[in-house]
């Protein structure tokens, strides 16, 4: 649409989601897209594989297809012992207790409902635990939120965090960050908390799986038992200066820096085509 109403000799699509949506005029605007791919966009890019492979199930033009995975700032976030402890202490926890995190705003595709419900599974074998929830939305000014802790009775465990601007803390504080989404283009709370060292439990949902690489480490998608069971066991490799390596390794693949080299690439070859 933009190239028939614009002087735009070069039209790139970027495309971050990797599911259906629950909003009916996305779909109608998706459905659209799909019959003019062939004919404006000179590229269509990906934030993920998983982007790609569902959105030319819904016949985007495979030849227009490029992957470019998103990139965070891998030196803002990056493995802190001491950052870690002082949020921690913030919030009157102590080093015995596991702390698992959620990090989403709030809305039905991250599903916080099957994230609660393994929690509640999980407090019946692990009584030491504190779940820090962060994002828009998560706040007790919530009332749907408030009734999902409730229901699960949650409330000892579960602190609130609202909108944050010292995630590498945060990240740091974690033993365990969970995605519990039932779709996700890429993820990049996944790879903030695997370059602090964090290991991340995901749900079977798109990019995730991928970036993580490791199915110890992915549930079916809304499965608290299975999320539940999965945590436990993660639960046993905590300290693990081992996973922690692991973790800041496989982040290293998705810097800002390789994501911008990769879109500078793409415009030089439209440049020059």
């Amino acid at each position: 649409i933009l190239k028939v109403f614009t002087p735009c000799d070069r039209l790139v699509w970027s495309i971050h989601s990797a599911g259906p949506s629950i909003n009916r005029m996305t779909r109608l605007v998706e459905w659209v897209c799909a019959r003019l791919s062939p004919f404006f966009p000179e590229r269509i890019v990906y934030s993920s594989a998983a982007a790609k492979d569902y959105f030319e199930g819904l016949h985007y033009s495979k030849k227009k297809s490029i992957v470019i995975n998103n990139g965070i700032d891998i030196d803002l976030f990056k493995r802190s012992i001491s950052e870690g402890d002082s949020f921690r202490k913030k919030l009157d926890i102590d080093s015995e207790t596991y702390v698992i995190g959620s990090v989403a705003r709030w809305h039905p595709v991250k599903d916080h409902a099957t994230f609660f419900e393994s929690a509640s599974v999980l407090k019946t074998r692990e009584k030491n635990i504190r779940i820090l929830c962060a994002g828009i939305g998560m706040d007790k000014s919530n009332a749907e939120l408030m009734g999902l802790i409730e229901r699960f009775d949650l409330a000892s465990q579960v602190i609130l965090l609202g909108v944050r601007s010292d995630m590498p803390s945060l990240m740091n504080a974690l033993d365990l960050l969970v995605c519990s989404s039932t779709s996700e283009s890429f993820g990049n709370v996944v790879v903030e908390a695997m370059s602090c060292g964090t290991p991340v439990l995901t749900t079977d949902c798109g990019g995730p799986p991928q970036i993580i690489g490791d199915s110890r480490f992915v549930v079916p998608v809304r499965d608290p038992v299975a999320m539940s069971e999965s945590i436990f066991k993660i639960m046993e490799l905590r300290n693990s200066m081992e996973l922690a390596d692991w973790c800041v390794e496989k982040s290293k693949s998705y810097s800002i820096e390789g994501m911008g080299l990769k879109y500078a690439a793409l415009y030089s070859d439209l440049m020059n085509d």
